[in-house]
């Protein structure tokens, strides 16, 4: 099985989480693991992306160090082979987000996680990388540094780029030609996978939908291989279109979508009947299963519950989508 798209933040179990933070002296607002444990959940649902972020603020701050962000790694990627059987993984993350504002140096927490990387696959009969995530409240020359990072080392593990976190103002269209547009080129040249966190948000608002729809019509034009989230796109045939006619695959995280307010379940029955009525690609992830309490294997019954077509046959077919748009180099012959 692979997973295409899940955080560092959300994808470390509490308790490794919560025993890095005793480790390190970091005072949490919560004295007991229950109560850290609950709090940094998600599966009883925020509101919306800001709140979100305001739990990944927590996971940032304890896997900053290259000490904790080697253990999350390899907590993360080892986890999701034992209890779910994923022998191929990426992990996205943001290592800006995690030098405490510089306080610590990028290489070194970058190294750190790339040698997480190549411990778990050297205990476990995996292929996992890492994605390197900018920021869209980080300025230009951050994320241009960030991306910079992630080509320098992009032979130790780093196999793409991302974009995400919130915006600084809930509804104002965020350029994503002007400010990762050449943070794209940069990556191409490189030969790093590109995908962004784009159509998430406002499936429910006119208005707002409007907005991101436009954000993920500029994202395509840019050239990315895959794109995160995307469920806006069902709500426009054109875009659908230009997704099948460019071969971007979607990477749905169904329980997070629910979990964050960006859609009903019932909102997410007719995406994925759109979708499949148009042949748009797509995968299912988790978007960090131990932040929503989830698995692969929960994620597709989720699905088989909302749509009667998703059925072990389609589940094997977005499987192998998955393998196709994958950015690991030693990829699954998902033609034999």
């Amino acid at each position: 099985m692979i997973e295409l798209h899940t955080h560092l933040g959300g994808a470390v179990s509490p308790h490794v989480q919560w025993e890095i933070a005793r480790q390190q002296g970091i005072a949490l607002p919560w004295p007991t693991f229950l109560e850290f444990e609950k709090a940094t959940c998600a599966v009883t649902g925020v509101a919306g992306l800001e709140e979100l972020n305001k739990l990944y603020h927590w996971s940032e701050l304890i896997q900053s160090s290259t000490e904790a962000v080697e253990r999350s790694v390899y907590a993360a990627a080892s986890h999701m082979y034992r209890s779910q059987g994923i022998d191929h993984i990426e992990i996205r993350w943001n290592p800006s987000k995690r030098n405490r504002g510089g306080e610590r140096d990028l290489d070194a927490i970058i190294l750190a996680a790339t040698h997480g990387l190549d411990r778990v696959m050297s205990d476990y009969p995996i292929n996992a990388g890492l994605i390197v995530m900018a920021d869209r409240r980080s300025t230009f020359d951050l994320n241009e540094i960030v991306v910079e990072k992630a080509i320098k080392f992009k032979d130790r593990g780093i196999i793409g780029i991302d974009i995400g976190g919130p915006r600084y103002s809930h509804g104002t269209r965020y350029e994503y030609a002007a400010r990762f547009g050449p943070l794209v080129e940069l990556a191409r040249e490189a030969n790093l996978g590109v995908t962004a966190h784009v159509g998430e948000e406002y499936l429910d608002d006119a208005d707002l939908e409007s907005v991101s729809a436009q954000e993920m019509e500029e994202v395509l034009s840019l050239g990315v291989d895959r794109i995160g989230h995307g469920i806006v796109a069902a709500a426009h045939p054109g875009i659908m279109r230009e997704l099948v006619d460019r071969d971007v695959l979607l990477e749905v995280c169904p329980s997070s979508n629910i979990a964050t307010g960006m859609a009903s379940a019932a909102r997410l029955s007719w995406v994925f009947d759109q979708l499949h009525q148009h042949a748009v690609k797509f995968a299912i992830c988790t978007d960090g299963a131990q932040m929503y309490k989830t698995s692969l294997e929960g994620e597709n019954n989720l699905v088989s519950k909302l749509v009667s077509w998703y059925d072990d046959n389609a589940q094997a077919q977005t499987q192998t989508w998955a393998h196709q748009a994958s950015f690991l180099a030693d990829k699954v012959d998902t033609d034999a």
